[in-house]
């Protein structure tokens, strides 16, 4: 019957029917039947199908109108359905019609469902796994071969269930959550204003904060090690030791981690290879931070993206959109609609398709943007006006070029929108994209590659040389701020010798040691990888609330070895050396000088090769951080705040890099139990070098700890630091089986 187009056996006794040879079949009305198989001719333009509660086998093939879940496809019942096959149905979610099949009742017994690449949750596979479901017309009995495409899962499955899931579905590429996302809500004074998005817990969800997803897979690899540099290849080979107890090694085996014998290892902890992105939202006053513990980068949520330079799509310098005169609903006319305006331009971008899009903000409440469909009709109307309070201070800058986002109104064909003239097109992109993820709003991922971290601070061992050892009291600095001037340096700025004369230990004279050993010292990357961990892991930025209170400057290392890899916590651990992901007295105890960066410089490269000078002529004042990567010899440059004299960090410049340099900074120095609960310190100097932590037990200590007022040559007595290493390993794979 090819011209058959409608079929009602509704309240009749039609138990099976078969429709291969009616290809022009829009519309079946089953229910009250005892129909319990129906097989419609594939690429059929069906578009409704009322089935009734008896169905015990579905089978829809290359129907392209059929729809479920939104009206077409619909079951009286679904406790009956044993069978089910889906293969070129864009229309039918498959996740949904499992789902339903099995809420309904629905014991399942074979399958053979082409799903395509999506992100739902793991609940139907571990049910079906459960039920020992099997793919139709296979002889495998341990496992479901009929399933095939990519499944992402949204939250985080633990390693031994994905495993099982892995092994069950060999034909269904599983992706153990492509990233976790962890908000923290600004637009409040509080340090526990952070919400894993996960597991719904935290500030938003007004419960407890429980940490979940890739930061707790992240933590769990994170391993102390005893580490000892290959002079001849430099990399590094590592010798596990045991998370429980740093004086045994991973075998239970003693280990001397104070190296009495002088073998030039050190006590690291190892942080492994991981991915992050920040993204600001500055309409809603919230970061995000994303974080996957996948190996391979994790697969862009959008599958097109439009990114234009300002200077390509500026319609009108001198102008502005007065939002509004522009009703909703009127014909958009850019001759009427446009209005002079000195200090700003408008800019319009075809976001036709598009879900999202990011572009330049304006904080003012009466110029704004608009989005108009093809037809001219103005279809929605926005202004940015937003304010900070006093304890969290508003970041966001007009004059900066920060960026806000919106979801695209469904038929949008432009977005005009006012921003400040005259920015430039580098850092101020404007980008749609198809995908209403938020990870879309921020184009690639920032790899961390695994390094080292020492668990001590710096100490010197027998021969004068800087270590991270057990049982010695941390260096410090002497009372003189003059550098050594027995340094020799190769045409980088590194130290080639070792001078025989006293050192005061200045900035400058810590820098010098660690890049003789072909080390270096803790460096702000580092830092602020930690920083962004913990605040993701326990959803609390007043750190020594976290860890406890620190102490004093110059203690002795290793009192914490017996609780290897755990964390200190509050009230057990106060005025004694804390523990953060391993590593000993890291916060609000020694102050500890920072290495690949600095502040008021003309670039860090030059600067370090010119010894970190200090107020040279070649440098610029403009409070600019130049963070530098030293895998790739090339650096970044942030805008920093000129707050200073210990006001307590309120909110961090985030954006990609997660970036912790202050933006904004409470005038409130009594109460550091809010926002960062940190200090900030800045001078308006050329040559400015940066620390972290906050020196001795005082409450302006913390993780965001920001100091980039003292010049390399100053010396003091709460100033140290630590070692680093970050380069290539020997052996990675002795403590990540990923490497």
């Amino acid at each position: 019957m090819p011209f058959l187009k409608k079929v009602d056996i509704r309240n009749t006794k039609i138990a099976t029917m078969t429709a291969r040879n009616c290809p022009r079949l829009r519309e079946v009305y089953a229910t009250g039947s005892p129909l319990r198989i129906f097989t419609p001719s594939e690429s059929a333009p069906l578009t409704v199908l009322q089935l009734p509660a008896t169905m015990t086998t579905l089978s829809f093939v290359n129907l392209p109108n059929l729809t479920y879940r939104d009206g077409g496809l619909t079951f009286a019942g679904m406790a009956n359905i044993t069978s089910i096959r889906v293969s070129g149905c864009p229309k039918i979610d498959i996740y949904e019609l499992l789902k339903a099949s099995v809420q309904g009742g629905a014991t399942l017994s074979e399958v053979s469902l082409a799903v395509g690449d999506i992100t739902k949750p793991a609940d139907v596979l571990l049910t079906m796994m459960a039920d020992g479901v099997k793919g139709i017309g296979s002889d495998l009995t341990n496992c479901c071969d009929g399933i095939t495409g990519r499944w992402v899962f949204p939250s985080m499955l633990d390693v031994e269930q994905f495993n099982a899931l892995r092994a069950y579905y060999p034909e269904l590429e599983l992706v153990n959550a492509l990233y976790t996302d962890y908000v923290e809500s600004e637009n409040e004074g509080i340090s526990t204003r952070i919400t894993n998005m996960d597991n719904k817990t935290g500030y938003k969800y007004n419960n407890e904060y429980v940490p979940s997803g890739h930061v707790v897979r992240i933590k769990q690899k994170c391993k102390p090690v005893a580490g000892k540099r290959n002079s001849d290849t430099g990399k590094m080979y590592l010798t596990p030791l045991s998370v429980a107890d740093f004086t045994k090694d991973a075998n239970g085996n003693d280990f001397d981690v104070t190296d009495a014998l002088g073998q030039q290892y050190d006590i690291y902890i190892y942080f492994p290879h991981y991915w992050y992105k920040g993204i600001n939202d500055f309409k809603n006053q919230e970061k995000h931070t994303l974080l996957s513990s996948n190996k391979v980068m994790p697969k862009a949520t959008w599958t097109e993206k439009r990114e234009c330079n300002l200077s390509d799509i500026i319609l009108a310098d001198n102008s502005g959109l007065l939002v509004e005169d522009i009703p909703v609903g009127a014909t958009f006319d850019e001759e009427q609609h446009i209005s002079p305006l000195a200090s700003t331009a408008v800019y319009r971008m075809d976001v036709e398709g598009m879900k999202q899009v990011r572009y330049i903000g304006l904080n003012n409440a009466t110029y704004g943007s608009v989005f108009v469909a093809g037809d001219g009709e103005v279809l929605q109307r926005d202004t940015l006006s937003i304010v900070g309070i006093a304890d969290s201070p508003l970041d966001f800058k007009n004059e900066n070029g920060d960026y806000i986002f919106r979801d695209v109104p469904e038929g949008a064909k432009w977005l005009y929108f006012t921003c400040m003239r005259g920015l430039a097109d580098e850092g101020h992109p404007v980008i749609a994209v198809d995908s209403p993820d938020i990870e879309a709003i921020e184009p690639g991922w920032v790899e961390h590659k695994s390094d080292l971290i020492g668990a001590y601070g710096i100490v010197l061992d027998d021969l004068g040389l800087p270590r991270s050892i057990s049982g010695r009291a941390t260096r410090v600095g002497g009372r003189t701020s003059q550098t050594s001037t027995e340094w020799r340096y190769d045409e980088d700025g590194n130290a080639v010798n070792m001078p025989i004369g006293t050192i005061n230990w200045t900035c400058q004279d810590f820098l010098n040691a660690a890049s003789y050993r072909k080390l270096s010292l803790i460096s702000y990357e580092q830092n602020k990888d930690i920083t962004v961990l913990s605040r993701c892991y326990y959803g609390n930025i007043d750190d020594q609330r976290v860890y406890g209170f620190g102490c004093g400057p110059g203690y002795v290392t290793g009192s914490r070895n017996n609780i290897g890899m755990a964390d200190t916590i509050y009230g057990s651990y106060n005025n004694t050396p804390n523990k953060v992901f391993g590593l000993e007295g890291f916060i609000a105890c020694n102050y500890e000088w920072l290495d690949c960066v600095g502040v008021n410089i003309s670039s860090y490269a030059s600067w370090k090769a010119r010894k970190r000078a200090d107020n040279d002529s070649v440098d610029v004042v403009n409070a600019q951080w130049h963070i530098y990567d030293p895998r790739t010899r090339t650096e970044r440059v942030v805008q920093g705040t000129t707050d200073t004299n210990g006001m307590n960090i309120a909110r961090v410049r985030h954006g990609k890099y997660c970036d912790i340099i202050p933006a904004s900074c409470s005038t409130d120095r009594s109460q550091y139990n809010k926002c960062y609960a940190a200090g900030q310190w800045y001078t308006a100097s050329r040559g400015r070098v940066c620390g972290r932590s906050g020196n001795n037990a005082i409450a302006v200590g913390g993780l965001a700890y920001a100091s980039a007022s003292l010049a390399s040559s100053y010396a003091g007595s709460n100033f140290g630091s630590r070692l680093a290493f970050s380069g290539e390993f020997e052996n990675e794979s002795v403590v990540d089986d990923e490497a």
